[in-house]
């Protein structure tokens, strides 16, 4: 019943607001051991992930879809595991955007909704580049249109003090994410077009503040 979600989405182009779907969680029929913290069942979970696109794609919808939402943070309902990042969440990562893809190549793709991009980029970058570009990889879209990430600094609404136990603020950590890019395109120039997406940040001095 996509009742609810057509209405947002009706709503909201109605505005000029173009809808930024997370596609979070692991619905049931395609969860591998019966916990929505699971890793899915592939051919499941791409057939699941591929009939919500072609809901919106035959209704003509401007969807951007943002592969998850802070895969990255431990001991959450997001993700199984958040160190587990080789393993769990690049793989699954990868199987959502050929499945959006699959059925509409033209749909725009933010990848991950990072936690800690930082972090990220210095441990995981290169997996993440082999992961689809590599010789070995099983990815079919060899291209990245988004990588979407938050960020959270110790004071809210501060955008020049780091994030509470992580080095850098939001200046160094856009700064490193690009230059991740910018390197990775000498040998990828597809990643010449691909943007950085803030998809999380406190706006103001306030604890429940966020967007």
């Amino acid at each position: 019943d996509y009742g609810l979600t057509d209405a947002v989405v009706d709503g909201l182009l109605e505005a000029d607001v173009i809808p930024y779907f997370i596609m979070l969680g692991i619905t049931v029929y395609a969860q591998q051991n019966g916990s929505a913290r699971s890793e899915p069942v592939k051919e499941k979970y791409q057939e699941f992930i591929g009939n919500f696109v072609r809901h919106y794609k035959d209704r003509g919808s401007r969807i951007i879809y943002e592969t998850w939402n802070e895969p990255d943070l431990n001991n959450t309902d997001y993700w199984l595991n958040g160190d587990s990042q080789t393993d769990s969440f690049i793989p699954t990562n990868n199987w959502q955007v050929d499945a959006i893809k699959a059925v509409n190549p033209d749909a725009e793709v933010a990848e991950f909704g990072l936690c800690w991009p930082y972090d990220f980029v210095n441990r995981y970058w290169s997996t993440y580049m082999d992961s689809v570009f590599g010789k070995d990889s099983t990815r079919e879209t060899k291209s990245i249109d988004a990588f979407s990430w938050h960020y959270y600094s110790e004071f809210h609404g501060d955008f020049e003090s780091g994030a509470p136990g992580r080095a850098g603020n939001w200046e160094s950590w856009k700064r490193i994410i690009r230059e991740a890019l910018n390197t990775s395109q000498k040998e990828y120039p597809v990643l010449a077009t691909t943007q950085q997406h803030l998809t999380e940040f406190a706006p103001a001095d306030a604890a429940d503040s966020w967007v």
